[in-house]
């Protein structure tokens, strides 16, 4: 059985960087799972703090930090899970999301008022080998492995403003947009970089 350390952090310990555009912060919390990583997602629920607002939508992050190719660096945050309020608590809620799955130090930043909630944008990022629209993903059939289908691409990176995800094994992400007026999202276009090429699209 693998046991978890749960330690509330101070903000100034934990955050480098902007905020994702329009979020506040709820909680910082490390987990230290002694270098393990957990067989399956583990549910974090911390209290609603007082001040954040009703109706506000929680989310969870870990911060990043991206290396460009001249070594700069920028300071985003990975999301993580998405998150719901529930009997006065704040809980992660997993799919389409992987959640957490390992050790690191957390943050759970709420939007205060985001129009019509969050808007969860998932999805594969795949090398397209059959031609056709959409994944349609390699399968094991009774006389064999079918290689027509197309090939996931793992580490993919989505990137939306200053929050980013990354594809898993079988190259699914999940990533959050706010609706934050009339006639913009949060923060558009999102994009995707190769792990190895470093090629970047517009999703």
């Amino acid at each position: 059985m693998t046991l978890a350390n749960l330690t509330s952090l101070p903000v100034g310990d934990s955050h480098r960087g902007a905020y994702p555009t329009g979020a506040a912060l709820a909680a910082a919390i490390e987990i230290d799972s002694g270098g393990v990583n957990f067989k399956r997602e583990v549910e974090l629920s911390i209290p609603v703090p007082a001040d954040m607002p009703v109706g506000a939508v929680p989310f969870l992050t870990k911060p990043y930090k991206l290396t460009h190719d001249d070594g700069t660096t920028e300071d985003l945050y990975q999301i993580i899970d998405s998150m719901e309020v529930v009997d006065g608590r704040i809980t992660t809620a997993s799919p389409p999301f992987d959640g957490i799955l390992g050790g690191g130090i957390f943050s759970v930043f709420y939007m205060p008022e985001p129009m019509n909630g969050e808007i969860i944008v998932w999805g594969y990022t795949y090398w397209d080998k059959d031609g056709l629209t959409g994944y349609t993903p390699r399968y094991e059939s009774p006389t064999g492995f079918d290689d027509t289908g197309d090939q996931p691409v793992r580490s993919a990176m989505v990137r939306n403003g200053n929050m980013v995800a990354f594809s898993n094994s079988a190259g699914k992400y999940a990533i959050l947009d706010y609706q934050v007026s009339d006639n913009c999202l949060y923060a558009s276009p999102m994009t995707a970089r190769h792990p190895l090429t470093g090629k970047v699209v517009e999703l």
